[in-house]
């Protein structure tokens, strides 16, 4: 056998070929077929890559592997196994000892759980891995305090809590903090009885909700009340910290104050109907919430039933029903009805349908209802955008991809829909890679790299994808945002909350205001001819940029890897907008500053002012004055 092995290799050297080297497995075709949803696939491919694949894939393949067992296949022991021997390549150790921590709370093994956190927490070497690790402490503490009141806590409950308190200090000073931290600290801090740690937590969550929409309400309660939330606290400071939590639509820390004893008068207080009721719907959130994390489960191995789910539904809500006050006899109950109630009482939304083949829930609770006037090239239309938090559920999807996407939204005859922490952490995290040096070193190296490689994508293809430009465009736009901001004279904690409050009013109206506001405006004002879906994204994306306050910040959707393909309407709309930018940089060579004519045009397109982009975008629109 080795002779025969031998003679083939002698073979192709003499014939001057090059013997194929098979490329070692990836952890990331794991995660592209987990995405899809291939689960077999993904975990060949992730087994594979744990065996043969170089030492990072290794680990993050193990520590993914750990993550299917534990939450798709309902094997503990098998997931056990994996994040060890995750843990046990050296590599990525951060990371994967929070998902860790994570597995054991859910085994509710919360010693083991808290060590392995303390243990991310030791190896985290970037804020996002530190903010990872965090939640994992946080978690490992919270979940074994579950339905503990805060007067039974024991000592050494109240050490735990005092630890995490303490591993948080860094990032409670800076805030806003991720919305998971916030929420986080916000139980802590209620259960430590510190009042203004409790109030700094509930900010960063809410965030521009502090100051309008349905929280807005909240903030001035919560402002007056938690400061002085402490041992021997009036009642009335119980009854407000209970209101602006339970308008705040944190339920379940509504209940926890509504359910501490050590407040005078406290068997009134929790016979007071409003208190009933929210009490109520904090258990029915959490039953629901239970019930349907187990039919995605099932979804997942194939064997989901969907009438059963949506009974097991119906039951909880009928008995929820029965505790409602209708100040006199309780009507029948009927799904229509409980979800009018639902949404008049507490805020809660509930959109049960199909989506991607699978019957699913999205429930969440009304953040923003904001009705927005929309003006394009002298035509008017009012969009409705109805912003959801507190998400029960965000869909099978979104449980499934588990952090690495979810569901942003969705639209119907009643408004926009938009997922709100599906967005929200986004500009921390682009503050992040702005602040954190090795974050900075990291994205411009992959500037350089990417942008390199830019021209000799468009001398094969003028209006091609180019990822340099790509990233390019957005990360000179993050710079002149934070820039403009600092010239203004905003500075430390200030100017990361302004710098994120303004990219995400940016992004939204853009996105938003101005991509989906074109469509509202075709709709209504194109009746001569039905627009095919390309020419409709084509048109958005012209207004989502030339409406922009920031047109470098705005073309992502653009400037996007599926420019060209043929199956995608975006992708087509995206293919005609690139040839139209090239067309007019051709036409205004000596307008634009710094031009290299020896160069392809569109690798250059980071040259034009933003006035110039937002001319170039207008110059293809029908509507827009030539």
């Amino acid at each position: 056998m080795l002779a025969r092995i031998f003679a083939l290799s002698v073979a192709i050297t003499v014939l001057g070929l090059t013997p194929v080297v098979a490329a070692p497995p990836t952890f990331q075709a794991g995660e592209d077929a987990y995405v899809a949803l291939h689960f077999a696939e993904a975990r060949a491919a992730y087994q594979a890559a744990a065996v043969a694949g170089a030492p990072r894939d290794r680990a993050e393949s193990l520590r993914q592997l750990g993550v299917m067992a534990w939450r798709i296949d309902g094997r503990p022991g098998d997931a056990e196994r994996y994040f060890r021997d995750a843990i046990a390549t050296g590599v990525d150790i951060s990371e994967t000892q929070a998902e860790f921590a994570r597995f054991l709370s859910s085994q509710k093994r919360f010693d083991d759980a808290s060590n392995a956190a303390d243990a991310a927490l030791a190896g985290a070497g970037t804020p996002s891995d530190r903010h990872v690790a965090l939640h994992a402490c946080a978690i490992a503490v919270l979940d074994r305090l579950d339905g503990v009141r805060i007067g039974d806590q024991s000592p050494s409950d109240v050490q735990r809590l005092r630890h995490v308190r303490e591993a948080m200090r860094l990032v409670s000073a800076a805030p806003p903090m991720p919305l998971d931290l916030s929420e986080d600290l916000l139980e802590v801090a209620l259960r430590l009885d510190d009042g203004p740690l409790a109030l700094a937590a509930w900010l960063s969550y809410a965030r521009e909700g502090a100051e309008s929409g349905k929280w807005a309400t909240a903030a001035q309660k919560l402002r007056a009340a938690l400061p002085a939330w402490r041992p021997g606290a009036s009642p009335e400071v119980r009854r407000d910290v209970f209101e602006g939590l339970r308008i705040s639509q944190f339920f379940a820390l509504a209940a926890l104050a509504a359910n501490d004893d050590r407040f005078a008068g406290n068997d009134a207080f929790l016979k007071a109907p409003n208190v009933q009721e929210t009490l109520a719907y904090a258990t029915l959130l959490k039953d629901m919430q239970v019930v349907t994390n187990d039919y995605y489960r099932d979804i997942a191995n194939k064997r989901g039933d969907n009438k059963a789910w949506r009974q097991m539904l119906i039951g909880i809500a009928q008995a929820f029903w029965a505790k409602l006050n209708f100040g006199g006899a309780v009507p029948a109950f009927s799904p229509d009805a409980f979800m009018r109630e639902i949404r008049s009482r507490f805020g809660g939304v509930i959109n049960v349908g199909d989506t991607g083949g699978v019957e699913n829930m999205h429930f969440g609770h009304v953040f923003i209802d904001d009705q927005h006037a929309v003006d394009q090239y002298g035509r008017h239309a009012v969009l409705r955008l109805i912003v959801l938090d507190r998400m029960v559920s965000n869909g099978y999807e979104s449980w499934v991809w588990d952090g690495r996407q979810a569901h942003g939204g969705w639209s119907n005859d009643e408004g926009i829909f938009q997922v709100r922490p599906r967005y929200a952490d986004g500009p921390l995290k682009s503050w992040e890679r702005l602040t954190d040096p090795a974050q900075r070193a990291e994205i411009e190296n992959e500037v350089r790299l990417l942008s390199a490689g830019d021209d000799e994508i468009a001398r094969a293809d003028p209006a091609s994808f180019l990822p340099g430009l790509s990233l390019r465009l957005r990360w000179s736009g993050l710079n002149a945002l934070a820039d403009n901001l600092r010239k203004a004279g905003f500075a430390g904690t200030e100017l990361k909350r302004r710098f994120m409050l303004d990219l995400s009013r940016i992004t939204l109206d853009s996105s938003i205001f101005a991509h989906e506001g074109r469509h509202a405006l075709d709709k209504i004002y194109v009746k001569d001819a039905k627009l095919e879906s390309e020419e409709l994204e084509f048109r958005a994306k012209l207004s989502e940029v030339a409406f922009s306050e920031s047109p470098r910040l705005s073309f992502g959707s653009i400037f996007n890897p599926n420019t060209g393909d043929a199956t995608s309407p975006h992708g087509r709309a995206n293919k005609r907008i690139d040839q139209g930018l090239v067309a007019w940089m051709d036409a205004h060579r000596s307008e634009i500053a710094g031009l290299d004519p020896g160069r392809p045009l569109l690798p250059q397109f980071d040259k034009l002012s933003d006035d110039q982009m937002r001319s170039a975008m207008r110059s293809m629109d029908p509507w827009a004055p030539h």
